[in-house]
């Protein structure tokens, strides 16, 4: 879109061609990583659906290059730390934005609080 500073497509083409093939290998749509990548010390068995579920709307969050450029870590059964890339804030707050709304959605509220530079807590 002309002066807009960024944009998200979202959907695949009518017709497939060369030109959707080469942006599809371009921006890595192939590559996004999975959730056990994502938490570090790996998330409970026992943690509640609705954690898995948060986790999931935040991995899936777009970012410039699928980079996904944060990790997750579950605190408690009502809370994950969103750790992220300090140069990436637009992607940061996609991710964070994805989680919230998952929470409040299915918990009734939500919250972001920072900890600290690149450091956020979501909890419900």
């Amino acid at each position: 879109m002309p002066g807009s500073p960024c944009s998200i497509t979202v959907g695949r083409p009518a017709t497939p061609g060369l030109r959707s093939a080469v942006v599809g290998a371009l921006s890595r749509g192939h590559t996004r990583k999975t959730i056990e990548q994502l938490v570090p010390g790996g998330i409970l068995q026992d943690s509640a659906a609705l954690v898995r579920t948060v986790l999931e709307s935040a991995r899936l969050a777009p970012s410039a290059m699928n980079r996904q450029p944060w990790t997750f870590k579950v605190v408690s059964p009502d809370q994950i730390v969103v750790q992220g890339n300090t140069g990436r804030f637009p992607d940061l707050g996609i991710c964070l934005a994805n989680a919230m709304v998952t929470a409040r959605q299915l918990a009734g509220a939500a919250t972001v609080t920072r900890l600290d530079t690149g450091e956020y807590s979501v909890s419900w």
